[in-house]
């Protein structure tokens, strides 16, 4: 009876988590989509991305190995961000990409 209960709850996790699937494929892809958008001189994404991040920290306080990594990754690709901001202010820039960046900073 007790190994037909631990089946019966292992198969409960794994059906909840594929029901979760695209959520957490979601949620792995977070770190790439931001470095995308950073290549891409997307910033007000980039940003989003960051916020977003922010918003899981707050919500997740029970400390979610996989939710803390993805966070940490984002947080690594904001500074980033940032490095690539204060590099492009070294280039000849126009005033609204000066503005642009500025803002992103």
């Amino acid at each position: 009876e007790s190994s037909l209960a631990a089946l019966s709850e292992k198969h409960r996790v794994r059906r909840r988590t594929l029901l979760q699937h695209s959520s957490l494929l979601e949620l792995l892809e977070l770190p790439s989509l931001m470095d995308a958008c950073v290549r891409s001189n997307l910033y007000d994404e980039a940003l989003s991305i960051a916020a977003f991040a922010n918003t899981l920290e707050r919500r997740h306080t029970e400390k979610n190995e996989v939710v803390m990594k993805v966070i940490s990754q984002v947080r690594s690709r904001q500074g980033d961000l940032r490095r690539h901001l204060l590099h492009s202010l070294k280039n000849p820039v126009t005033m609204p990409e000066c503005l642009e960046i500025i803002t992103a900073l």
